[in-house]
Protein backbone atom coordinates (compact mmCIF):
# COMPACT_ATOMS: atom_id res chain seq x y z
CA UNK A 1 0.00 0.00 0.00
CA UNK A 2 3.19 2.24 0.91
CA UNK A 3 0.88 5.21 2.23
CA UNK A 4 -1.63 5.64 -0.45
CA UNK A 5 -4.59 6.69 0.51
CA UNK A 6 -7.45 4.26 -0.59
CA UNK A 7 -10.86 5.57 -1.61
CA UNK A 8 -12.88 2.61 -1.66
CA UNK A 9 -16.00 2.90 0.49
CA UNK A 10 -15.87 0.96 4.01
CA UNK A 11 -17.79 -1.98 2.66
CA UNK A 12 -14.95 -2.88 -0.13
CA UNK A 13 -11.63 -2.54 2.81
CA UNK A 14 -10.99 -5.94 3.98
CA UNK A 15 -12.66 -7.18 6.68
CA UNK A 16 -12.29 -11.04 8.29
CA UNK A 17 -14.56 -13.09 7.07
CA UNK A 18 -16.07 -16.53 8.17
CA UNK A 19 -13.85 -18.77 5.95
CA UNK A 20 -16.04 -21.82 6.43
CA UNK A 21 -19.27 -20.09 5.38
CA UNK A 22 -17.33 -19.01 2.41
CA UNK A 23 -15.97 -22.65 1.57
CA UNK A 24 -19.14 -24.41 2.44
CA UNK A 25 -21.48 -21.95 0.02
CA UNK A 26 -18.38 -21.96 -2.83
CA UNK A 27 -18.71 -26.10 -2.13
CA UNK A 28 -22.22 -26.40 -2.83
CA UNK A 29 -24.65 -26.26 -6.34
CA UNK A 30 -24.83 -24.73 -8.38
CA UNK A 31 -20.68 -23.23 -7.59
CA UNK A 32 -18.91 -27.01 -6.85
CA UNK A 33 -16.27 -24.68 -6.88
CA UNK A 34 -12.89 -26.27 -6.58
CA UNK A 35 -11.88 -23.01 -4.81
CA UNK A 36 -14.04 -24.33 -1.45
CA UNK A 37 -11.26 -25.60 0.31
CA UNK A 38 -9.31 -23.67 3.39
CA UNK A 39 -6.13 -23.67 1.72
CA UNK A 40 -7.16 -21.73 -1.32
CA UNK A 41 -9.89 -19.43 0.66
CA UNK A 42 -7.11 -18.50 3.05
CA UNK A 43 -4.48 -17.48 0.24
CA UNK A 44 -7.30 -15.50 -1.18
CA UNK A 45 -7.64 -13.80 2.41
CA UNK A 46 -4.19 -13.24 2.64
CA UNK A 47 -3.85 -11.33 -0.77
CA UNK A 48 -7.06 -8.91 0.18
CA UNK A 49 -6.05 -8.39 3.95
CA UNK A 50 -2.00 -7.13 2.09
CA UNK A 51 -3.94 -4.84 0.04
CA UNK A 52 -7.09 -3.30 2.22
CA UNK A 53 -9.51 -4.88 -0.05
CA UNK A 54 -12.70 -7.41 0.94
CA UNK A 55 -11.99 -10.51 0.15
CA UNK A 56 -15.28 -11.24 -1.13
CA UNK A 57 -14.43 -8.85 -3.54
CA UNK A 58 -12.07 -11.14 -4.82
CA UNK A 59 -14.54 -14.26 -4.56
CA UNK A 60 -16.86 -11.87 -6.98
CA UNK A 61 -14.62 -11.60 -9.15
CA UNK A 62 -13.84 -15.22 -9.66
CA UNK A 63 -17.94 -15.89 -9.94
CA UNK A 64 -18.07 -12.73 -13.17
CA UNK A 65 -14.49 -14.28 -14.47
CA UNK A 66 -14.53 -17.85 -14.54
CA UNK A 67 -17.93 -18.96 -12.84
CA UNK A 68 -16.11 -19.75 -9.67
CA UNK A 69 -13.79 -22.29 -11.51
CA UNK A 70 -16.87 -25.03 -11.10
CA UNK A 71 -15.51 -28.27 -11.28
CA UNK A 72 -18.30 -28.97 -13.81
CA UNK A 73 -17.85 -26.69 -16.62
CA UNK A 74 -14.38 -27.86 -17.50
CA UNK A 75 -11.94 -30.75 -17.83
CA UNK A 76 -9.90 -31.59 -14.71
CA UNK A 77 -6.81 -30.34 -16.59
CA UNK A 78 -8.70 -26.96 -16.96
CA UNK A 79 -10.03 -26.65 -13.95
CA UNK A 80 -6.36 -26.96 -12.44
CA UNK A 81 -5.49 -24.72 -14.04
CA UNK A 82 -7.88 -22.01 -13.69
CA UNK A 83 -7.54 -22.94 -9.55
CA UNK A 84 -4.33 -21.00 -10.44
CA UNK A 85 -5.88 -17.93 -11.53
CA UNK A 86 -9.57 -17.98 -11.59
CA UNK A 87 -9.28 -13.97 -11.76
CA UNK A 88 -7.78 -13.87 -15.17
CA UNK A 89 -5.04 -11.94 -14.53
CA UNK A 90 -2.78 -11.36 -17.40
CA UNK A 91 -6.39 -11.15 -19.75
CA UNK A 92 -7.11 -15.28 -19.16
CA UNK A 93 -6.55 -17.84 -17.13
CA UNK A 94 -4.62 -19.78 -20.23
CA UNK A 95 -1.59 -17.15 -20.12
CA UNK A 96 -0.49 -19.55 -16.91
CA UNK A 97 2.59 -19.13 -14.85
CA UNK A 98 0.61 -17.91 -11.71
CA UNK A 99 -0.02 -19.65 -8.24
CA UNK A 100 -2.91 -18.75 -6.79
CA UNK A 101 -1.27 -16.44 -4.14
CA UNK A 102 0.45 -14.17 -6.96
CA UNK A 103 -3.11 -14.15 -9.19
CA UNK A 104 -4.75 -13.12 -6.12
CA UNK A 105 -2.50 -10.38 -5.23
CA UNK A 106 -2.41 -9.21 -8.64
CA UNK A 107 -6.17 -8.81 -8.36
CA UNK A 108 -6.20 -7.00 -4.77
CA UNK A 109 -3.57 -4.59 -6.04
CA UNK A 110 -5.30 -4.12 -9.07
CA UNK A 111 -8.18 -3.21 -6.82
CA UNK A 112 -6.79 -0.86 -4.93
CA UNK A 113 -4.55 0.94 -7.30
CA UNK A 114 -8.25 0.85 -9.42
CA UNK A 115 -10.49 2.18 -6.06
CA UNK A 116 -7.18 4.42 -5.06
CA UNK A 117 -9.80 7.45 -6.67
CA UNK A 118 -13.47 8.76 -5.55
CA UNK A 119 -16.03 7.26 -8.39
CA UNK A 120 -18.32 10.20 -9.89
CA UNK A 121 -21.11 10.63 -7.83
CA UNK A 122 -23.75 8.52 -8.36
CA UNK A 123 -21.60 5.58 -9.79
CA UNK A 124 -21.37 2.32 -7.44
CA UNK A 125 -17.56 1.80 -6.69
CA UNK A 126 -17.18 -1.67 -8.23
CA UNK A 127 -18.39 -0.09 -11.23
CA UNK A 128 -15.96 2.53 -11.41
CA UNK A 129 -13.45 -0.62 -10.85
CA UNK A 130 -14.14 -1.49 -14.81
CA UNK A 131 -14.93 2.39 -15.83
CA UNK A 132 -12.69 3.91 -18.76
CA UNK A 133 -12.75 7.55 -17.35
CA UNK A 134 -10.85 5.55 -14.54
CA UNK A 135 -7.19 6.47 -14.67
CA UNK A 136 -5.72 4.73 -12.21
CA UNK A 137 -4.55 1.73 -14.10
CA UNK A 138 -6.58 -0.27 -16.71
CA UNK A 139 -9.70 -1.76 -17.21
CA UNK A 140 -10.03 -4.87 -15.38
CA UNK A 141 -12.16 -7.05 -17.94
CA UNK A 142 -12.14 -5.82 -21.38
CA UNK A 143 -13.09 -7.16 -24.68
CA UNK A 144 -11.03 -7.26 -27.58
CA UNK A 145 -11.63 -3.61 -29.38
CA UNK A 146 -10.63 -2.61 -25.67
CA UNK A 147 -14.09 -1.81 -24.07
CA UNK A 148 -15.30 -2.64 -20.69
CA UNK A 149 -16.51 -6.36 -20.85
CA UNK A 150 -20.62 -5.85 -20.56
CA UNK A 151 -22.56 -6.66 -17.44
CA UNK A 152 -18.77 -7.35 -15.79
CA UNK A 153 -19.34 -4.93 -12.86
CA UNK A 154 -23.25 -6.14 -12.66
CA UNK A 155 -22.17 -9.54 -12.03
CA UNK A 156 -19.50 -8.84 -9.52
CA UNK A 157 -21.85 -6.47 -7.44
CA UNK A 158 -24.43 -9.21 -7.57
CA UNK A 159 -21.82 -12.14 -6.12
CA UNK A 160 -20.81 -9.45 -3.57
CA UNK A 161 -24.12 -8.44 -2.57
CA UNK A 162 -25.61 -11.49 -2.27
CA UNK A 163 -22.26 -12.82 0.15
CA UNK A 164 -22.45 -9.41 1.94
CA UNK A 165 -25.81 -10.21 3.16
CA UNK A 166 -25.07 -13.40 4.37
CA UNK A 167 -25.84 -14.28 8.66
CA UNK A 168 -21.88 -14.56 9.80
CA UNK A 169 -20.24 -13.97 7.23
CA UNK A 170 -18.05 -11.48 8.79
CA UNK A 171 -16.41 -13.21 11.53
CA UNK A 172 -16.67 -9.74 13.90
CA UNK A 173 -19.32 -8.72 14.70
CA UNK A 174 -18.14 -5.05 14.66
CA UNK A 175 -18.48 -4.68 11.47
CA UNK A 176 -21.48 -2.61 9.69
CA UNK A 177 -23.36 -5.90 7.99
Amino acid sequence: MGGTYYASPQVLKYQDINASTLIAWLAGPPHNSVLANETDVETIIAAAKAHDINPLLLIAITGAEQDFDNTHDDTATDVAAIEQNPFNVGGSWQNGGYTLAESADACANFLAERLSTSPPSGESAIEWINDPSNTSGGLYASESDGSPTPNWWENVSGFFDQMTGWPNIYASTSTTH
